[in-house]
């Protein structure tokens, strides 16, 4: 058995070595042309280009969050007297605001929305001021400011600061 297996893998040898032989390069010189032993770098570019394309992968723009003042609680004190607004922030100026406690809750519903705290004063007593600053996760940022019975509320993106 051992022996036929020696015979069949010998032929099979026999074979690819004769058919190797017939493949000869037709040379000008005995050696062969540079050019045909060494490629080009014309034709390494093209095998490298044409061999495995490379799939680059498309990022897709991440979308900015578009929050404006109407998507927080209402603010139903006083009375709208004045709106502003720049490239990156908007105002509102309110007036008759007569119940500090108002503006308190108000506060407290901004950070029911997912604004944490930056700034808080309540020196409400002392100077009748009370100042809140915060941000959220998408880096929004909103500001209230009550001075006496005026209160300004701003709001925008804070990361253009």
């Amino acid at each position: 058995m051992r022996k036929k297996i020696y015979v069949f893998v010998t032929l099979i040898l026999l074979i690819i070595l004769s058919s190797c032989s017939r493949k000869k390069i037709q040379n000008d010189d005995s050696l062969g042309a540079l050019s045909e032993i060494v490629p080009t770098v014309e034709q390494k570019n093209k095998e490298t280009l044409t061999v495995t394309p490379t799939v680059t992968p498309t990022l897709t723009p991440t979308t900015t969050p578009t929050w404006v003042f109407s998507d927080l609680p209402p603010f139903e004190y006083g009375n709208l007297v004045k709106q502003d607004a720049t490239a990156t922030y908007d105002f509102y100026y309110y007036e008759g605001v007569n119940n500090p406690d108002d503006i308190l809750s108000y506060i407290s519903s901004i950070k029911e929305f997912g604004f944490n705290e930056d700034i808080y004063i309540n020196s409400y007593e002392l100077n009748s001021e009370i100042l809140f600053g915060g941000i959220n996760q998408d880096q929004y940022s909103i500001g209230i400011h009550l001075e006496g019975t005026n209160c300004c509320i701003s709001f925008g993106l804070s990361i253009y600061e």
